[in-house]
């Protein structure tokens, strides 16, 4: 999916993970995943209060899906994938 955009906030340093940790962590993995920290204009523009938060923003800018929660199941991927394939 190319025409994806990722955008990983970084929400709590409760486990550990430092901001710059995460960061280190995609850069070792050659994960070019833009990540910002919480309480950042990206996070409190998309509403982003919990971690895990996933939001599916639309080419307007528009919030298409919004639910706090990871992606673990297969089916949930299978429908998150749907959804993008929709908003192309």
């Amino acid at each position: 999916m190319d025409d994806v955009e990722l955008i990983l906030v970084h929400g709590s340093d409760n486990y550990g993970t430092k901001f710059e940790s995460a960061q280190a962590l995609l850069d070792d993995k050659d994960i070019t995943i833009p990540v910002v920290e919480k309480g950042s204009a990206i996070a409190v523009d998309y509403g982003v209060r919990g971690f895990p938060t996933l939001v599916v923003v639309d080419k307007n800018g528009n919030i298409a899906h919004k639910k706090m929660t990871a992606v673990t199941r297969d089916s949930d991927r299978e429908g998150l994938v749907r959804l993008i394939e929709e908003l192309r």
